[in-house]
């Protein structure tokens, strides 16, 4: 018994047992699984993955985005409800006077001697028409003659388009001399047009 014990292996023995240790490792080896810690990251590239391979349960949920998929693909969505009304802008600057010009010429004092009439005569500037206009005398003391204007109204140029106001100025010779003036309101309107009302003439 003690010699079979003492009795060193053969060479073919040492062999053996070499190689089943080799099998026995490689088969605990290969059956190893690998996990995501294992693997580098960006270092798996679509050429190592097979075609088809992956399915749904390879995929977590929410990880993919539009831009993944290739147009068309993603069905489109139903239209949203419309949104509610924004809040109101600032308001804005105040705008120009319409009329863009006005202006209020008058004439120059006209004297009227008793028994007399003048017509006193007021223009608008170029580019500019009467809109109306209104004619007055005052005596000495500078106060308003009443009834001194027997006529007034717009003016026509030449062609017979509005060019200013006029005021015919009698003088009753109750207080003296007198003096007269005809004054005229001038817009930039775009159109004047001279019509009659009750004697008078007027722009619309």
């Amino acid at each position: 018994m003690r010699r079979i014990l003492q009795r060193r292996p053969s060479g073919s023995t040492v062999l053996a047992l070499l190689a089943l240790f080799v099998a026995v490792g490689g088969t605990a080896t290969a059956a190893t699984v690998i996990t995501g810690k294992q693997i580098r990251n960006n270092s798996v590239t679509g050429a190592d993955i097979r075609n088809s391979s992956l399915g749904n349960a390879d995929v977590r949920n929410g990880s993919l985005l539009a831009r993944d998929f290739r147009r068309g693909q993603l069905p489109r969505g139903a239209r949203g409800f419309t949104g509610a009304t924004g809040a109101a802008g600032a308001r804005g600057a105040a705008g120009v006077n319409g009329f863009g010009r006005l202006e209020y010429p008058i004439s120059a004092p006209v004297t009227v001697t008793p028994g007399q009439s003048e017509e006193i005569v007021v223009g608008c500037a170029p580019g500019t028409f009467p809109t109306g206009g209104d004619g007055f005398a005052i005596d000495a003391n500078e106060n308003l003659v009443e009834g001194a204007v027997v006529e007034e109204g717009l003016r026509l140029d030449q062609d017979g388009a509005p060019a200013g106001w006029g005021a015919t100025v009698h003088n009753s010779g109750a207080v003296g001399d007198i003096e007269g003036f005809a004054e005229v309101v001038c817009a930039n309107a775009n159109q004047v047009v001279a019509a009659k009302s009750g004697g008078r003439s007027r722009v619309k």
